[in-house]
């Protein structure tokens, strides 16, 4: 059973970081692992679509407060 308690790579809180620039960005797709898919979406206040091949996007959740959906 795969613990999605801690992110599966250390450098993954850093790169959520740097891709949503601090809240300034609020959906994004990026290229990541089952594992930290399900870490963004089981430790942020994000919706986690797959879209195949790796690639999810990534919507916070003020995005639906901004009509940004």
């Amino acid at each position: 059973m795969t613990n999605y308690n801690t992110a599966p790579d250390p450098g993954l809180e850093e790169l959520i970081s740097r891709c949503f620039r601090g809240g300034e960005l609020l959906r994004r797709e990026l290229r990541l692992t089952e594992g930290q898919a399900a870490y963004v979406a089981g430790h942020y206040a994000a919706q986690v679509i797959p879209l195949g091949e790796h690639w999810y996007e990534i919507t916070f959740q003020e995005a639906f407060y901004h009509g940004f959906n």
